[in-house]
């Protein structure tokens, strides 16, 4: 800000902890009851419209909340009562509760990236939901970390989280398979915002760090990298006791490799792990396994494929 000047202030018995534009109205999320929606069509004179809250104790903080996020008509409103209420905005301005997520932990704070509506819970973690289906809302994926997770924030295909020990990048290219891709430590963080390539992270008393962000914020064409999935014939086959298995990755994608006996027993697995776009190779010793025919089977989104191989002694 080159030339701050204060243009209005607007004071009410509210504890805003965290707030949201959209459109022309502010959404203010307050700690103390729920939240407040202000029309701010004329931001010199902002008015409150609409006001949610419980006071279902009739005491102080009965219902706190946390953080809100759009998508589309709807919002998610995150509670310390371990849920997430679902609004929709109609006819402009009107507010209708439609649903409540309940939560294994305290949503402290919540994102969304398409169709899944990614959490910080604190102590339980990282947890996705598939919010595709409105009626039908499940938890898809959960990922524990060794701190109460705070904060999370996506931008493009990355995801910017913290706990009580710092800072994890996660690359949700395969959105139910994040992984991380930077890390950088530091005591006691507590929040979080983001500002072109600039991580700002908050640690209480101790003040501010920021971070330059260096990650590729978007996806460019590889001319190199294959053009559809493809699972190749081991080499050499038979083999005694090694062999290599080739396989091709069009985009990025979780991708698993088993090797199974002629009973369709699982014997070992090869690959567990996201790979990126590109050609692949992987070793496979059968030092411990008898003489016979065994088979290998690639999964990769809706990419599957089976092949036989035979271990000749």
């Amino acid at each position: 800000i080159t030339h701050p000047q204060f243009k209005y202030g607007f004071y009410n018995e509210v504890f805003i902890r965290n707030f949201k534009k959209y459109n022309n109205f502010l959404f203010a999320v307050d700690f103390r009851s729920g939240f407040e929606i202000f029309d701010i069509s004329n931001p010199l004179h902002p008015e409150e419209i609409y006001r949610y809250e419980n006071h279902s104790d009739g005491g102080y903080g009965s219902l706190s909340g946390y953080d809100i996020q759009f998508k589309d008509s709807l919002f998610f409103f995150s509670t310390n009562k371990k849920t997430i209420n679902i609004f929709q905005i109609r006819n402009g301005s009107e507010v209708a509760l439609l649903d409540s997520i309940l939560t294994p932990g305290y949503p402290r704070s919540v994102a969304i990236k398409d169709n899944y509506l990614y959490t910080a819970q604190r102590d339980k973690g990282l947890i996705i939901y598939d919010i595709s289906n409105l009626s039908s809302i499940n938890q898809a994926a959960q990922f524990e970390f060794e701190n109460w997770v705070e904060k999370i924030i996506i931008i493009n295909n990355f995801a910017y989280l913290v706990d009580a020990d710092g800072l994890y990048v996660l690359d949700l290219t395969v959105p139910l398979h994040p992984f991380v891709v930077g890390y950088y430590k530091i005591n006691g963080v507590n929040n979080l915002s983001i500002s072109g390539n600039l991580i700002f992270l908050s640690e209480g008393e101790g003040g501010f760090t920021i971070l330059r962000n260096d990650l590729i914020t978007s996806v460019n064409n590889d001319n190199n990298a294959p053009a559809y999935f493809s699972l190749e014939q081991n080499y050499p086959n038979p083999f005694n006791p090694k062999t290599i298995i080739n396989y091709s990755i069009a985009k990025s994608e979780f991708v698993e490799i088993k090797i199974y006996n002629s009973l369709g027993q699982e014997i070992k697995t090869l690959v567990n792990e996201i790979n990126q776009p590109g050609n692949h190779s992987i070793n496979f010793n059968g030092s411990s396994l008898s003489s016979g025919v065994y088979f290998y089977r690639i999964n990769a989104g809706s990419f599957s494929q089976t092949k036989k191989m035979i271990l000749l002694k």
